[in-house]
């Protein structure tokens, strides 16, 4: 089945298919599934990359569309849910560390909470590129502590910082309302 959504990616069910049968995948999910650390999956990062490149390759290609845009936003709130739920199962079924759990909930909902309300400042013509912890930012700090196996101090750093980053840009948003 050829996908044609994002320009430059036919076949990308295709990709996605056999990145999840390969053996590489499938060794990591044995691991992780039989493993009290927590490993990170470097086809995780593949697509990242693809996800970005993607974005590039429409705008340079002159082929960004409102489809694509949507869909790519939805794709990359889901995505970042994920590995926020993935974390919560972790400490859930693993550790049963509820902090951990709290801390994972916390910074998914300020997570897509940021992203929230830059949306729908943009839907209302507001400005408001404000606040830090974008997503790239969020992803990097969570991959930094994946990879020194220290995924709470990520959690940590993302339920405060995501907490301030979406009161930020909310008070920023308002501020903007008002002009």
């Amino acid at each position: 089945m050829n996908v044609d959504i994002i320009p430059g990616f036919e076949n990308f069910t295709e990709i996605l298919e056999n990145i999840c049968n390969s053996e590489s995948w499938k060794k990591c999910q044995d691991d992780f599934n039989n493993s009290d650390r927590i490993f990170t999956v470097g086809n995780g990062g593949n697509l990242a990359v693809c996800d970005h490149g993607a974005i590039d390759i429409a705008r340079l290609s002159n082929k960004e569309s409102v489809f694509g845009d949507l869909l790519d936003s939805v794709i990359d709130r889901y995505g970042e849910a994920a590995i926020f739920l993935s974390l919560a199962c972790y400490y859930l079924f693993n550790s049963l560390d509820e902090i951990a759990v709290l801390l994972c909930i916390i910074s998914m909902l300020c997570s897509q909470l940021i992203s929230y309300v830059r949306a729908k400042s943009e839907s209302l013509d507001i400005e408001n590129k404000s606040g830090f912890l974008t997503r790239v930012e969020r992803s990097l700090i969570i991959i930094f502590f994946l990879l020194i196996s220290q995924p709470l101090f990520a959690l940590y750093i993302l339920s405060v910082g995501t907490f301030f980053s979406s009161i930020w840009r909310l008070i920023i948003g308002l501020k903007n309302a008002k002009n």
